[in-house]
């Protein structure tokens, strides 16, 4: 139950950030949650050792790949970002057919247009299109932030849990989805199809995803905060689907947050996108991700 999970957020996990913003978003949909004490003894912290491993992982391949993508990756040319912010909705439709794409779905510019209408069947292309289109204007929400606080990565770590339950809201509210399913991070291992890469067990989500938030609290230059952040979402991959499309919201309200123009990952080139990920997992060159992304950033995009 979700009050059960709430209250392990907030009395045991001393996770109050992740506890409210659950509870604020499923209020969103008339669902008033109490946390309540899932544990009647002292919480139990398991595999500490292998929690920090991870994260110091995290933070060490942070700061051992930041100078690649500082030396290759061009200089934010733009300076008006609210003027850029206004501009992206006019790259949503294009932008929503390939990231979607990219992740197996079926879908048509034409559903697109009638998800951000709220006009779609309940069949799962149509309510992935639906989820995506409300994950993306909460993702607007978000920079808007960014740029007046010029705090991007502590709004992205408040925020995080909104676009995620947004993208899977509409199959939520069809009964299609369970709301525990959207509560906090993943519940159990994943594996990644055609990747040599596993993503940390659960028990080290928590530690993990809180050296990610200082990463891109701490850094300074947005295409690392971009780049770098897309490629260890992916890595911690903290929730059971929909890491891939968050990873390319989060590295676009980076890029945008320091004045770079919204890159659209192109359907099309979905096998060297891939690739580039996977070798930095096969031979930690990260490189080929750096400069494939520098190209979709210069790519008409209609």
């Amino acid at each position: 139950p979700a009050s059960r999970i709430i209250g392990a957020y907030k009395y045991h996990l001393k996770n109050n950030k992740m506890a409210e913003a659950i509870t604020n978003e499923l209020e969103l949909y008339g669902m008033i949650v109490k946390p309540k004490n899932p544990f009647k003894s002292s919480a139990i912290i398991k595999s500490v050792k292998q929690i920090s491993i991870y994260a110091d992982r995290i933070i060490g391949f942070w700061q051992l790949h930041r100078e690649t993508v500082i030396k290759n990756f061009p200089k934010p040319s733009i300076r008006n970002k609210i003027k850029l912010l206004n501009k992206i909705d006019d790259l949503y439709t294009f932008d929503a057919y390939n990231s979607l794409s990219i992740e197996g779905y079926q879908v048509t510019i034409e559903l697109i247009k009638q998800a951000q209408l709220n006009k779609v069947p309940l069949e799962k292309n149509a309510l992935a299109a639906k989820g995506y289109s409300k994950a993306f204007l909460e993702a607007k929400k978000s920079i808007a932030k960014m740029i007046t606080t010029k705090k991007p990565g502590s709004v992205f770590e408040k925020d995080l849990q909104k676009w995620h339950i947004n993208l899977f809201a509409p199959q939520m509210q069809a009964n299609l989805l369970s709301e525990r399913h959207l509560l906090g991070y993943r519940s159990s291992q994943v594996y990644i199809r055609n990747s040599r890469h596993v993503p940390p067990p659960k028990e080290a989500l928590m530690d993990s995803m809180d050296a990610l938030f200082y990463c891109l609290k701490n850094e300074k230059n947005a295409a690392v905060r971009a780049i770098l952040g897309h490629y260890m979402f992916v890595y911690i991959h903290p929730y059971i689907d929909g890491n891939g499309r968050i990873a390319r919201l989060l590295m676009n309200s980076m890029f945008l947050s320091g004045g770079y123009s919204w890159t659209i990952v192109h359907e099309k080139n979905r096998d060297e996108y891939l690739n580039c990920l996977e070798t930095i997992t096969a031979d930690q060159n990260f490189l080929p991700f750096v400069l494939f992304l520098k190209e979709e950033q210069n790519r008409e995009h209609l």
